[in-house]
């Protein structure tokens, strides 16, 4: 190829990225909101809440309309915030963990209306993390639909509630409440059904669980439990931080193009 050639390849491949970013970018409305105005808010959101660094990406029919990194990454450093940087994924796990779940519908292993008590070896409460569920029966209603769908009863974390206790705070299936231990519960699940100690193994490779959610630039890094109560824990949590014990592995993701591909 001739430099003329990639000289005007490049300035074209410029000019069609800035043209996309400086492009209308449409909300879940209908209504639309230039580039220059989510700039703005992020940059002011950002001050406002003392906020290191942030990656925005914003898909229109599946293309990025919108990608920008704000801030840092790495403080003491001063290294930038990059559109490829790693970053911690932390919830995004429970969405790779349910495509594990639904492959193990399709197979048969779990059935979403069957209660979760009926794939483990002894009732719910005879496990040391589940033991504050003994004087509830409601339990035994908890089905991997409800954990997958949130709407089990548990709280978010049971270290929010003031007694630190796990509880259901209403009838099972009955309404919607985002929670974490229902997520972690149903992982107690997956490792029986599949003989696995975590749903990380589990997945067996990348192939099998990662592959349909995550892009190449994705991926699971063991976390030491000293790191997750010592304020080393990459997303950012700087106090004592209980966790299930099985809860060992955090995703690091990037937000670059290859990522909002997927």
């Amino acid at each position: 190829m001739s430099t003329a050639i990639r000289w005007f390849t490049a300035v074209a491949l410029s000019g069609f990225l800035a043209v996309a970013q400086n492009a209308p970018i449409r909300r879940l409305d209908g209504s639309t909101i230039s580039a220059r105005d989510i700039d703005d808010t992020v940059s002011r959101l950002m001050r406002a809440a003392e906020v290191t660094g942030v990656g925005v990406a914003i898909l229109n029919q599946g293309r990025v309309a919108y990608l920008k990194a704000y801030g840092l990454r790495d403080v003491e450093e001063k290294l930038p915030l990059t559109e490829d940087s790693a970053m911690a994924g932390a919830s995004l796990t429970k969405a790779a963990f349910s495509v594990l779940v639904m492959q193990l519908v399709a197979n048969k292993s779990i059935d979403l209306d069957r209660p979760v008590q009926e794939y483990l070896p002894k009732p719910i409460p005879d496990y040391p993390e589940y033991r504050d569920l003994s004087g509830d029966l409601r339990y035994q209603k908890l089905t991997a639909r409800m954990l997958l769908s949130h709407t089990s009863g548990f709280p978010n974390l049971r270290w929010l509630n003031p007694d630190h206790k796990l509880n259901i705070n209403f009838e099972p299936g009955s309404r919607y409440a985002y929670s974490g231990e229902g997520i972690q519960l149903l992982q107690l699940a997956v490792e029986t059904v599949t003989g696995r100690t975590s749903w990380k193994s589990a997945c067996s490779g990348r192939s099998k669980c990662l592959a349909p959610v995550w892009s190449p630039s994705s991926g699971l890094k063991t976390i030491p439990r000293t790191a997750m109560t010592s304020g080393d824990a990459p997303w950012g949590i700087r106090s004592g931080n209980p966790h299930s014990p099985r809860a060992r592995c955090r995703p690091l993701c990037a937000i670059s193009r290859d990522s909002c591909r997927r």
